[in-house]
């Protein structure tokens, strides 16, 4: 069945949703008593403080996979003094899912989440996050994170603690800080001592330009079209500029900037790889 639902809304004097009544057509579908306890699926309530900060909310639904009988979720929302930081979230005994705890740093920068598993994050003078810690089915794990002078995310590394590393990719930016390419250290050849990289291009800072994945023949593939997607590059390295300088001039780019067609890696330590683009 793919019956429709139907739902019916109420608000308080300031405009904020209070109750949601639904009727789930395909979980109803047949039944007659209006006092039927299906009708109550996809009802929600809610309450709030002079702030307008969600301090208690109900829901009835089937939460848990399989499950035939109606579910309640049912918190209260609890803030640290003074602030609009959410402390904690307080499931009553009847409620279907747990309580949830939150902490921060003074300068209210989340530091845990018992929720989402975070259990340690550090930040940087410009309230980034350095390094965030994330338990999962008992493994932690760890993302970490630089930037540049101007506070944009440069690097990026993500994997076990003290284990492997599943993600490391730097960001080339020009001036205005437009992302021109991601390096994924994990991608493109081995040659015995690891990955040696792949190059994404942009275009523009915004625009998804070119993919340069080095293959065992080292030759670049190429993928690129404009905003409405019509035109397409040819993999011929002519064909390909000649698109590329339509691009530019298409998108109002003056300076006519000239992307790499193919990428040097260069080896300058055993476990490191940069590379040169010309």
């Amino acid at each position: 069945m793919d019956l429709p639902t139907k739902q019916a809304f109420r608000y308080d004097g300031l405009g904020r949703m209070t109750h949601t009544d639904a009727v789930v057509g395909d979980l109803v579908a047949g039944v007659t008593d209006p006092t039927n306890s299906r009708f109550e699926l996809g009802d929600e309530r809610y309450n709030f403080d002079r702030s307008g900060n969600l301090t208690w909310m109900r829901r009835i639904g089937l939460f848990d996979q399989g499950n035939t009988a109606n579910q309640m979720v049912d918190w209260i929302y609890q803030y640290n003094a003074g602030k609009n930081q959410l402390r904690k979230v307080l499931a009553s005994s009847s409620s279907a899912m747990p309580s949830r705890d939150y902490t921060y740093d003074p300068l209210g920068n989340l530091l845990t989440d018992s929720y989402r598993r975070i259990g340690d994050s550090r930040y940087g003078r410009a309230n980034m996050p350095f390094r965030v810690e994330q338990d999962q089915d008992g493994t932690l794990y760890a993302s970490d994170y630089l930037y540049g002078p101007t506070d944009q995310r440069i690097y990026k590394r993500y994997g076990k603690v003290g284990g492997d590393v599943e993600v490391q990719e730097f960001n080339l930016m020009d001036a205005a800080g437009r992302v021109l390419g991601v390096l994924d250290m994990n991608g493109g050849i081995n040659n015995g001592d690891g990955p040696m990289g792949a190059w994404t291009w942009y275009a523009f800072g915004n625009q998804r330009f070119a993919k340069v994945t080095p293959p065992t023949t080292q030759q670049p593939s190429y993928f690129t079209s404009d905003l409405a997607k019509k035109q397409q590059a040819d993999p011929d390295n002519v064909k390909y500029q000649t698109v590329v300088d339509f691009l530019v001039l298409q998108n109002l780019q003056p300076e006519g900037i000239q992307y790499p067609l193919r990428t040097v890696l260069i080896h300058l330590l055993p476990s490191t790889t940069w590379a040169t683009c010309g």
